[in-house]
């Protein structure tokens, strides 16, 4: 395989350096430039999005660093620098086009979402069933004063099947827009 102007290698991206083989990235493809193949890309799910992603073999070590693909990207075409998170600007989390991607951290993505009025958790409404037979509607702060369960608890009971000692259930009902 020919190394083109538009390839960036990945050993030299921050954090990458321990990577057994060369590899180099174009578009949205990895290439193994020892063994002239191109990298496998696996999904991972992430609610009803799959995230593409490759694993890289390590130096001395038994086990692959596994890395998004939009990450790679993100550092190898914007900024080689180490972050928490990589954004996606237009909120369209399977556009992976460089005009797109932004590193940033949790702080950073917050104050982003914050200014762009995108939705968060504090403005729905929910409603609370207990299994003394009491339900409780309104935002998440809201059902732990009136119920005395912290909004972590009523958070998992929200996400997943498990009964709670006090909760029934917990639901979205709307968003407060």
């Amino acid at each position: 395989m020919k190394i083109t102007k538009d390839m960036v290698k990945i050993n030299t991206l921050c954090g990458f350096e321990n990577v057994k083989d060369i590899y180099y990235i174009k578009d949205f493809d990895v290439f193994n430039i020892v063994t002239g193949h191109k990298k496998k890309v696996t999904y991972i799910p992430q609610g009803k999005l799959k995230y593409p992603y490759v694993t890289l073999e390590r130096k001395n070590n038994k086990y692959g660093k596994k890395c998004t693909i939009h990450r790679l990207m993100a550092m190898a075409y914007i900024e080689n620098r180490p972050c928490e998170s990589v954004e996606h600007l237009n909120d369209v989390k399977t556009d992976y086009s460089i005009a797109n991607l932004l590193l940033s951290n949790q702080s950073e993505n917050l104050k982003r979402a914050f200014v762009n009025g995108h939705p968060n958790r504090t403005d729905k409404i929910f409603i609370a069933e207990m299994l003394n037979g009491d339900t409780h509607k309104g935002t998440m702060k809201e059902l732990a004063i009136k119920t005395g369960i912290s909004r972590q608890t009523l958070y998992s009971n929200l996400y997943s099947k498990h009964r709670g000692k006090r909760i029934k259930s917990v639901i979205e009902v709307r968003s407060t827009d």
